[in-house]
């Protein structure tokens, strides 16, 4: 999920869902370490049951963690605010 204000609300929804699951979602932007933030993410990731990518805004590294995901045989879910589905990738169509 982009790091930026507007996608709280979106977190919030995203959190509830996966913690009533079971789960312990996890935002790395909202997650305290010291270490560099891609190896943070990748072994995140690497831990995970599966992964929830949000692709509004269409970040690049958005494409590559579920990619990297995907490589884990991990289940990727794609989450996309509808103002930014029609632009969506054309490899997660």
């Amino acid at each position: 999920m982009m790091f930026d204000e507007k996608t709280n609300e979106a977190w919030k929804c995203v959190h509830k869902a996966i913690s009533e699951l079971g789960f312990n979602p996890v935002r790395i932007d909202k997650v305290e370490f010291n270490d560099e933030i891609n190896g943070q993410i990748l072994l995140n990731i690497k831990q995970s049951a599966f992964v929830v990518t949000d692709i509004t805004g269409h970040h690049n590294g958005v494409y590559f963690e579920a990619c990297f995901a995907m490589a884990l045989k991990n289940d990727v879910i794609f989450a996309c605010s509808e103002v930014d589905f029609e632009k969506k990738h054309f490899d997660v169509s």
